[in-house]
């Protein structure tokens, strides 16, 4: 009979060779979840290149559920990357790591797109481990919107809402 155990239960003490209860490292068991929502609503037309600043989160967040919701387009096309930049100097870290070319041809209703581009394997891990870097930076990111393809006349707000856990 094979075991398999998950990351909380086997990298903490837990295992099923000891049957010893392990302490999970917060935010994998337990923890509080934190909340940011919010809308992006440009006070003219945006065009290709433009970016939408989302909210502020730390380096160390592990965000469980990211929530895109863009008004429908009529038909028209317009699209966003969901990346990450960083805060001290607003430079890009990954343009499109949450979100690549989302649609908004037709209406998306609070789409979660925490996993648009990353695999499902990536559930539980911190932006830095998102990002591919070997450790903790310890600053602060931007999740950002970025308008790749903008139709004509299109107002481009855009809706947001982020869970996350940092401990």
């Amino acid at each position: 009979m094979a075991v398999y155990e998950s990351i909380p239960y086997s990298d903490y003490g837990s295992s099923s060779t000891t049957n010893t209860p392990g302490l999970p490292e917060p935010g994998y068991v337990g923890g509080r979840v934190r909340s940011c929502m919010g809308n992006i609503l440009p006070t003219s037309a945006p065009v290709a290149g433009d970016i939408g600043y989302l909210f502020r989160i730390p380096s160390n967040a592990r965000i469980l559920q990211l929530f895109i919701e863009m008004d429908d387009q009529g038909g028209a096309t317009t699209t966003v990357d969901i990346g990450v930049y960083n805060a001290a100097d607003l430079a890009i870290v990954d343009i499109n790591l949450y979100g690549s070319a989302l649609d908004g041809a037709t209406a998306f209703s609070r789409s979660d797109v925490r996993h648009e581009t990353l695999n499902h394997n990536t559930m539980g891990q911190k932006i830095w481990q998102d990002l591919g870097l070997s450790a903790d930076p310890n600053t602060i990111y931007v999740i950002a919107a970025t308008w790749l393809v903008v139709a004509t006349g299109i107002a481009g707000d855009i809706s947001f809402a982020c869970m996350y856990t940092v401990d």
